[in-house]
């Protein structure tokens, strides 16, 4: 069996999978808003990064180089909080960590019906990769646009690399 074949039969797992990333990552952040003890909030945060680092790794396996990005964002976004003293979390935060929630059910769904991954994204601006695979050109999550990228140590709205603020994790 060749690559491009293995790739092929991965893919059903993981469509199947992504909504189980999606799920998960939809219930660690509605008990993350309920504002737990801190011992909680850690094990949530923790969830939440193995969570992202999973779809991370299973989306570069099957070359979805989207979702692959999009799965880096939120480690680094649930990394910078997952400390006590960290990055605040605030209505920003989760109004964030939804639209790629979203995004990411969205991704799934096209997955399932044959549909394109490429064209939009949560940050706006063109997603397409010059061999017509999804890059990651408009931001790191893919869906209906819900605003700019963040900064993951301050939550500040990027639209460069950096904020500025010399806390980037």
């Amino acid at each position: 069996m060749d690559r491009d074949d293995l790739v092929k039969r991965l893919m059903v797992t993981f469509v199947g999978e992504l909504d189980d990333h999606a799920r998960a990552l939809e219930r660690d952040l509605l008990a993350l808003e309920k504002k737990p003890a801190p011992e909680v909030r850690g094990e949530l945060f923790a969830s939440l990064f193995r969570t992202a680092h999973s779809l991370k790794g299973s989306a570069r396996t099957v070359r979805l180089n989207l979702l692959e990005t999009t799965g880096h964002h939120l480690e680094e976004v649930f990394a910078a909080r997952a400390q006590p003293d960290g990055v605040p979390v605030d209505a920003g935060f989760f109004e964030s960590a939804a639209g790629d929630v979203d995004a990411i059910g969205e991704a799934g769904h096209r997955l399932r019906t044959n549909s394109d991954l490429a064209g939009r994204t949560a940050r706006g601006g063109d997603t397409r990769s010059g061999n017509g695979d999804a890059g990651t050109r408009g931001g790191p999550a893919f869906g209906v646009g819900r605003g700019r990228r963040r900064c993951p140590a301050c939550g500040a709205g990027m639209e460069r690399r950096s904020c500025g603020c010399r806390r980037e994790a």
